[in-house]
């Protein structure tokens, strides 16, 4: 599931029809069930990442100050030495370390939107509420 897909759906799922306040106060334990097990998908996947993400980090750590196996060396060697100041620099600019932090950084922006997602689905009764007092408000109805 892509972030795009998550606000095509959610921008569809959140809409309240003001006709049907009824129905729409009757969805939103639905919705916020729909939306909290996406939640927790996303939160698992990305408690995944970062750990796999920290595995990269330490190997590449290893593999930077040289005590790496021989055999890390003949299939990828490293021919400079890299100084202790230099270290962050290497391994933030390392491949698979870009490649996995993307992945973290997607999967961040995802949770974050499902989790905005939950807040407003659990504000929809404060504003089916509001709706409902402001017509009886407007058609002076105490």
């Amino acid at each position: 599931m892509t972030l795009e897909q998550i606000m095509d759906m959610s921008k569809k799922d959140i809409k309240l029809d003001d006709i049907s306040l009824d129905t729409e106060s009757l969805r939103t334990p639905g919705l916020f069930d729909k939306y909290l097990k996406i939640h927790t998908l996303f939160k698992r996947e990305l408690k995944k990442l970062e750990k796999e993400y920290n595995q990269i980090k330490r190997e590449k750590l290893v593999y930077y100050t040289g005590r790496a196996d021989r055999e890390v060396y003949d299939e990828n060697p490293l021919d400079i030495k890299i100084l202790k100041n230099e270290l962050d620099t290497f391994m933030n600019g390392d491949s698979e370390i870009i490649k996995i932090q993307t992945k973290i950084d997607n999967m961040q922006l995802m949770f974050d939107y499902v989790e905005r997602c939950l807040k407003n689905i659990l504000e929809r009764q404060w504003h089916i509420k509001n709706i409902i007092e402001w017509r009886k408000f407007t058609n002076g109805v105490s």
